[in-house]
């Protein structure tokens, strides 16, 4: 387990440091205010391409493993789902400005993220881990070259030129990896018409998935977006620059989420795994201070030490909540991910009432809510998993 788990986790922590990186590209050459904006972007796709949990990734990623035919039924479905996907785009294209943005630029954007979406389940559920990260990588790495090229032919001015450099390395990745894929398209009238016939017949079961899909995709994107109301581009870009040293740090664990995904992995070795869960959040908090000051004071010349100090104890509920997510997905149960996940955004909704109301607009306030708002989610799963295994000690 632990070579296999090194390997990835190498690739992870490099892919995300140089994604870590690009942020230092964006805020050095085109500013905080562009940072923000593309942030509003990508959250505001992200929130339109709901259309394709119709079938869920979490679903999929273990329905894969236990359905042969299902990996034609899933290729077919983000095939079809394009046309859909788009007009949805467009509908929100007409009610948001998008940042000035042309909207070939967000449907370019939007497709070559769905198609990573796609890989992202496949090689998950196939448990080739090793290509993933390095595809994730190697995506990293043609963003910053043509970034860099952009800037050097004067092209990388604002967010439109950030989101096409942004747009061509995934597109590039999904263009280089596409023959693992290939062997699974199929459109013969069986799969094609499969994930309706797959949905009307799962309907029950996949209730849970939706309201999930859903809240998590809310979940993702609810700061922003509201914030964004209320604060400056510029306030929203500082912002993010915590968000990105979380979610550098936290996506050092995504290597294990992303192992234990895999059936075959999470029987073998969750139990080995869980009794090293504070071992892993000692480390994940000692890499989150030593980078986040390091990156704060480079970025803004100043430490945020206090700020960073706290953020950085998010590591420890996040560690453990990452095994017992994927245990609860295996077992196809997503009521309790969906409680976590609904005390997150009750809290955002509450908080950005008050702090509209208040005119509450401080940096400290949005990261406040960002805080809490992890722990609920965090730690409510947390006290479920306990809570599950007292009783099954009591049972026997």
């Amino acid at each position: 387990m632990l070579k296999k788990l090194g390997s990835i986790t190498v690739l992870s922590s490099l892919g995300a440091l140089l994604n870590f990186f690009t942020t230092f590209i964006i805020v050095h050459k085109l500013g905080l205010g562009v940072l923000g904006q593309f942030t509003i972007v990508n959250s505001i796709t992200g929130l339109c391409s709901l259309i394709y949990t119709i079938l869920p990734p979490n679903y999929s990623i273990f329905k894969y493993q236990d359905d042969s035919d299902y990996k034609f039924i899933l290729s077919a479905f983000y095939i079809v789902a394009t046309a859909p996907f788009i007009l949805i785009l467009y509908i929100a294209y007409l009610f948001h400005s998008f940042s000035g943005l042309s909207f070939s630029i967000i449907v370019f954007n939007g497709l070559t993220t769905i198609g990573f979406y796609y890989y992202d389940i496949v090689y998950q559920a196939t448990n080739r881990l090793y290509r993933y990260f390095t595809q994730l990588l190697l995506q990293a790495a043609i963003k910053i070259i043509l970034m860099y090229a952009f800037y050097y032919m004067h092209i990388l001015k604002d967010t439109t030129s950030l989101i096409l450099a942004t747009s061509f390395a995934q597109l590039i990745c999904l263009i280089l990896y596409a023959n693992d894929f290939i062997k699974n398209v199929n459109f013969s009238f069986k799969y094609v018409a499969g994930p309706v016939k797959h949905t009307y017949y799962s309907i029950n079961k996949l209730k849970s998935y939706y309201l999930n899909a859903v809240i998590k995709r809310v979940k993702d994107n609810i700061i922003i977006v509201l914030f964004s109301n209320i604060l400056t581009a510029d306030l929203l870009g500082l912002y993010t620059l915590f968000i990105k040293i979380t979610s550098f740090v936290l996506s050092l664990g995504r290597s294990f989420e992303a192992f234990f995904a895999n059936r075959e992995n999470m029987e073998k070795y969750h139990t080995s795994f869980s009794k090293k869960i504070f071992l892993l959040g000692a480390c994940l908090q000692a890499v989150f201070l030593s980078v986040g000051l390091i990156y704060m004071k480079i970025y803004t010349h100043n430490f945020y030490t206090l700020e960073i100090a706290i953020l950085s104890l998010l590591v420890y509920p996040y560690s453990r909540f990452i095994v017992e997510r994927m245990r609860f997905l295996g077992s196809y149960n997503n009521r309790e991910l969906n409680i976590s996940m609904f005390f997150y955004i009750a809290f955002v909704l509450i908080s950005f009432g008050i702090c509209k109301v208040f005119n509450y607009t401080s940096l400290h306030t949005i990261l406040l809510v960002y805080l809490l708002s992890e722990l609920m989610n965090f730690t409510h799963l947390i006290y479920k998993s306990i809570v599950d295994k007292s009783r099954l000690v009591k049972a026997i």
